[in-house]
């Protein structure tokens, strides 16, 4: 990331966020950018491989398969049933059979995709995040206090971040506790400013990184770093290097 930032967008000592954000006007800088990214996301999808072998369930990919013969299946009868029409003159109506086939066939692809097959370590994983991410949509129905200190509930934020709720998390925040005391905190010390700045950040990473994944002979697709929860807090873009 320091190299990305600082050796890339920057100038090797420090980069500013208009400078992240205006990564594609130098198409070669933002070729290079851009591949450099693509390498770590590649990196990452490794690393992630562990993970993936624990949770998916074996048959995961033999479920995939399956489904996908039913759709090819289903478009064959669609074709088959349409020249059994045109030479014996069989109702139209048939063709129903097969569209209806095609239509379910959709819905379990999307469906699977969505929810795929787990094994019981990934099916516990996925229900434990999802509970809590559950909570943290649910601030402002229950007392913080009574979950955590400031510390417990900036810790808290870092996961929220992560699953797209930071925005959530950080306003209830602020109403349930007074400035004063998130300022006299190490929560007011190391998240809360930060939170600010990295939604900020965020901000920039996303125009930059978008600019130069379109720029001439660089693919993929634009994306932040903070787990989607973008916008909201934050001055804008162009001050303070880092």
């Amino acid at each position: 990331m320091i190299h990305l930032f600082l050796g890339l967008a920057g100038n090797g000592m420090e980069v500013t966020l208009e400078d992240i954000e205006n990564i594609g006007d130098d198409k070669e800088q933002a070729k290079l950018f851009n591949s450099e990214r693509e390498e770590w996301v590649r990196d990452v999808e490794d690393g992630s491989s562990t993970f993936k072998e624990a949770y998916r369930a074996p048959h995961a990919s033999k479920v995939v398969g399956m489904i996908l013969l039913t759709f090819v299946a289903n478009v064959f009868l669609f074709f088959l049933m349409g020249i059994l029409i045109g030479t014996t003159g069989i109702s139209l109506w048939m063709l129903s059979i097969p569209i209806v086939g095609i239509l379910f066939t959709i819905y379990v692809i999307i469906y699977h995709l969505k929810n795929p097959s787990l094994t019981m370590e990934g099916d516990r994983a996925l229900k434990e995040w999802t509970g809590f991410k559950n909570m943290l949509l649910d601030v402002g129905n229950f007392p913080m206090r009574e979950v955590g200190s400031i510390e417990v509930w900036g810790h808290y934020l870092v996961y929220a971040i992560a699953l797209g709720v930071g925005d959530r998390v950080m306003e209830q925040l602020q109403i349930e506790y007074p400035i004063e005391e998130l300022d006299n905190s190490s929560f007011g010390t190391y998240y809360y400013t930060n939170y600010l700045f990295v939604n900020s950040l965020n901000q920039s990473v996303t125009t930059g990184v978008t600019a130069s994944s379109y720029t001439p002979n660089a693919s993929g697709t634009g994306g932040g770093f903070s787990g989607g929860s973008s916008g909201g807090s934050g001055g804008g873009s162009g001050g303070g290097a880092f």
